[in-house]
């Protein structure tokens, strides 16, 4: 499996770079834990010296054991990303509607003013995750502009029915409700994504409604979590460790242990499952964040939703299975689901 470590590499003139792990300026400035994930701390972009206008940023992921793999965000020239509406600011970045040169729509994302480098840092590595990926239900990123000493730009392309948490929430309001069968299609088209996911030997750490783009034709995309995680910061929580996770996501031995891998991947898949049939409510809401790990080890799971079918509730509890090894693959998952979501189209 991939582990991303990362780099800030910084480019300057005469074709030179100097690559530095996340220690690169000072203490504190930019930190990445040994699950690849970065930790708040301070500097910003504009206090970090020595480095010349015109030099870029960037972040590369690396694999272990050998298999090294190294995945970089295309590069754009500033200027060609235009912005045309906010859509979203959060805590530390914001999302733009714009376009990528006179005529792609793209959802663009940076970072606020003042950002500090260690923001910059792990929005690139979470961009950095898909980059390359090339899948009917992967939402990867186009291009970036990461020269400093600006803020950093990564575009997107903009699905015109946007944000699959958002969608599912709005169509609680709707009219038109959304029928078992649409949502078990959505649970197909994020499992097949993830499929693929895993057989490039990654691992996302953060499937979940609010990291899917819904398009035109109704295909569910998954994406990185650079892209909404501002969007949903209740979605997020910290342990007293000075770091927000998505908790109610993630399985027992991550939460126990930080273990990250494919089998997290399908707890948390469960979960999205789970929030397509809620319409995108909020997981163990009931629970304190600081007694969840308890409560999931005691055998607890998440409770069938109401108008939730057995045979789609059967599927999510396997997903929740205490051990790890005794969890199904998504192409498992996509062979079950597959055959239920044809059953359900006989009775329309």
């Amino acid at each position: 499996m991939l582990s991303q470590k990362v780099e800030v590499e910084i480019e300057g003139s005469g074709g030179r770079g100097l690559r530095q792990p996340c220690s690169l300026s000072t203490p504190k400035s930019i930190r990445s834990n040994g699950n690849g994930n970065c930790t708040s701390g301070s500097g910003s972009l504009s206090r970090f010296g020595g480095i010349p206008t015109g030099s870029t940023i960037t972040m590369a992921s690396h694999g272990e054991k050998g298999n090294q793999r190294l995945r970089r965000i295309p590069s754009v020239q500033p200027g060609a990303l235009s912005y045309e509406e906010l859509v979203k600011e959060g805590t530390f970045g914001r999302i733009y509607a714009g376009k990528l040169g006179e005529s792609c729509e793209a959802l663009v994302k940076t970072v606020i003013d003042g950002a500090s480098l260690t923001q910059v840092a792990c929005l690139l590595q979470d961009a950095s995750l898909l980059i390359g990926v090339s899948h009917q239900h992967i939402l990867a990123p186009l291009l970036a502009n990461t020269e400093l000493p600006g803020p950093p730009e990564i575009a997107y392309p903009h699905p015109s029915k946007g944000n699959l948490k958002m969608y599912l929430q709005k169509s609680r309001e709707s009219s038109t409700a959304l029928s078992t069968r649409q949502l078990v299609e959505f649970g197909l088209h994020i499992t097949k994504g993830l499929a693929y996911l895993h057989s490039l030997g990654i691992v996302h750490k953060d499937i979940a409604t609010r990291n899917c783009y819904l398009d035109e034709e109704s295909y569910v995309k998954i994406c990185d979590s650079a892209l909404s995680r501002d969007l949903f910061p209740d979605d997020y929580d910290c342990l007293g460790d000075n770091e927000n996770r998505p908790l109610k996501w993630l399985s027992l031995e991550s939460l126990q242990k930080r273990v990250y891998a494919t089998q997290g991947d399908v707890w948390a898949l469960g979960v999205t499952y789970w929030e397509l049939v809620t319409l995108a409510q909020m997981p163990h809401e009931e629970v304190d964040i600081f007694e969840l790990t308890n409560y999931l080890a005691a055998g607890f799971r998440l409770e069938q939703p109401v108008n939730c079918p057995d045979e789609f509730f059967t599927v999510m509890n396997c997903c929740w299975h205490c051990e790890a090894k005794q969890r199904p693959t998504p192409s498992q998952l996509l062979s079950y689901l597959q055959d239920f979501h044809a059953d359900l189209g006989m009775y329309i």
